[in-house]
Formats: structure tokens, sequence, C-alpha cells
């Protein structure tokens, strides 16, 4: 930090504050390190080099780190191991991957930024997958100890609803669980966009921004989509 060399920390920014407090543990080589919601008072860019300082860091001297935060980015760019705590209980542990995409529960599901979250009740069970009556008829992979007739919770993440071109034929992967419906309201994010569809189900959409140019998409238009049965992950 060029030019603060003389400040006490006191005389410092939030943002400053919390790399000047970084850089004071790091100097006595710590045994292991709590870091409680560290980039909190950053801008992106700031939150962005620390969060590779600190990998880089871990990765050079092998510090132990428990890194507490809010935020499922976070939590999923810097962790090799996640616990996700709910109201005071751990709820689930894994890899970051396996825990974004296989949560355990509805709690873990929300904390995970999945909204798409959905009830229905098993109808036939395959060698590899499973239909499920709910809003309409879903085909989701197969999960042991399911019983026809068992009630059952499914979802999907906001980036794995595929947004279909009118003209462009279907592949095999996206032939099943196709809706119909529109775009009731788009929120811009920067890289992305996050689209509220409204049809038989009502679903939350992630989409790159150039994919979002590229099929003209606007609030009020009509679309497909498809929910990829490799995409929906099933729960008790």
């Amino acid at each position: 930090m060029e030019g603060l060399e003389k400040r006490y920390p006191n005389q410092l920014s939030g943002g400053q504050q919390q790399r000047v407090a970084l850089a004071r543990a790091l100097i006595i080589k710590p045994d292991i390190m709590l870091l409680d919601e560290p980039f909190s008072a950053l801008d992106h860019a700031m939150r962005m080099r620390l969060r590779l300082d600190l990998k880089k860091i871990q990765s050079k001297y092998g510090i132990p780190m428990l890194l507490i935060t809010h935020d499922p980015i976070e939590a999923y760019t810097m962790a090799d191991s996640l616990i996700v705590y709910s109201y005071g209980r751990v709820e689930q542990i894994g890899p970051p991957k396996e825990v974004f995409n296989k949560p355990k529960n509805r709690s873990v599901a929300k904390l995970a930024g999945i909204n798409n979250i959905f009830k229905g009740i098993v109808l036939d069970i395959g060698d590899e997958e499973v239909l499920i009556q709910s809003h309409e008829k879903i085909i989701a992979p197969k999960i042991s100890g399911l019983k026809i007739g068992d009630e059952i919770t499914w979802c999907i993440r906001p980036e794995q609803v595929m947004v279909l071109r009118e003209d462009k034929p279907l592949g095999k992967a996206v032939s099943e669980n196709l809706f119909s419906g529109k775009i009731i309201e788009i929120i811009p994010k920067g890289m992305s966009y996050l689209l509220f569809f409204e049809g038989v189900l009502n679903l939350e959409i992630e989409i790159p921004t150039h994919a979002f140019e590229r099929l003209h998409l606007e609030k009020g238009k009509t679309i497909r989509v498809s929910l990829k049965k490799s995409a929906i992950h099933t729960f008790d």
C-alpha cells in the first residue's frame, strides 16, 4: 500500500485495515489461521486479488485456513472442503463441487444459491433414471433406496437450465424435460443475466452475457428451456 507506510491502522480505510490485519497474522508464521469474512469490506477487484494471494500463501506455506463466509462464490473458489452450517448445526461436509451440485437437503440447496426446488412423487423407476410427477413429469437420474410412490424433492442450479434456440435441432442431451414459458423479469449481473421464467414451472435461469445477447432475450419473450436429466439432483 504505497504512500501509506507512515499511517497507523486506525488511520486507514476498512479494506486497508483488513489487508494489514492479514499481513500481521502471517508475519508470525501461525500454525492455523481463522478468517472471519476477510474480504467483506473490499471492492471486487481487490477481493479477487486477495483470494488469489491467500491461495498462493496456503499452497506455499501449507498453513491450514478456516474461512467463514456468507458468499457462495467465495466459498466455492476458496475452499478445498466446505462445511455448511445452518442454525448452529452442520448440514453437509464435502468438496465444493459436490456441495453445490448435490446438496443433501433444501437448506443446503438454498445456501448454495439454488432456488429451483420442487416437490414430486416417484411414478416409475428404471435402470438409470426415475420418473417424477411434479408440476409436470420430470426425468431425473436414479438414486438408491427409492420406491414408487415416494415423495421426493428435486432441484436444479440456475446456470444448468438451458435456454433453447428455436432455429436449432434438439440434441439428445437437451431433448428431455422441455418446457415453454415467458421471461417475466431480467436482472443483469455483469458477466451473466438472471432470468425469471414463468410457465408450468417457475424457474430462475442464469445465462452468460454472450448467450443472452445472441438469443436476443427480453422481458415478455416466450422461450423454451430444457432441464438436462444429468443436472437434476434429488433428495428425500
